[in-house]
């Protein structure tokens, strides 16, 4: 299950949405859990908040790089596949390389206090770019190249997943 947007205002409502649920759970989890693995195969909740905060950051970057038009293209194409992948929990995806944890949080409070940090400077550095350009210096590894909007969904689609994660190590 997955929310299609159709309009800019939709989507920044979804991302800040899927930001605050991301908030609550880093909030409300447990210290003496936080960087207990479930099993040696998945992610702690600190991971797992690592993994969100990597991939904030990067695409912040991204963001502020190189944007091309993305000429005879709608800058919502993809919403609806990206929507059906991460919106289904049993489908599974491997995060590679600079996207993998490293465990370099031992607190929650730390934790959340770089979560917040990295998703305001990601969605300042949005809502200051034409979301209808394409990065062209990252395209996707499923989904190839995204507009800004495109990676905006899959930004917030991506935090909605690692909620319910977290939500399931408990």
């Amino acid at each position: 299950m997955h929310t299609i947007v159709n309009s800019i205002s939709e989507l920044f409502r979804l991302l800040n949405n899927s930001t605050a649920a991301f908030t609550k759970v880093l909030e409300d989890f447990p210290d003496n859990l936080f960087t207990a693995k479930p099993d040696e195969n998945k992610w702690s909740a600190a991971g797992i908040a690592e993994h969100i905060i990597i991939t904030d950051v990067l695409l912040e970057r991204f963001f502020r790089g190189k944007l091309e038009n993305a000429e005879n293209r709608k800058p919502f194409e993809k919403i609806s596949r990206i929507g059906d992948d991460f919106g289904d929990s049993e489908k599974k995806f491997a995060a590679f390389g600079m996207l993998n944890p490293r465990d370099k949080f031992g607190s929650r409070k730390e934790a959340l206090q770089k979560f917040e940090t990295s998703r305001k400077n990601f969605t300042a550095t949005a809502l200051n770019q034409n979301l209808t350009f394409v990065v062209k210096t990252f395209p996707h590894p499923l989904f190839g190249e995204l507009t800004l909007a495109e990676w905006i969904f899959l930004v917030a689609v991506h935090t909605e997943r690692h909620c319910r994660q977290m939500e399931n190590i408990l």
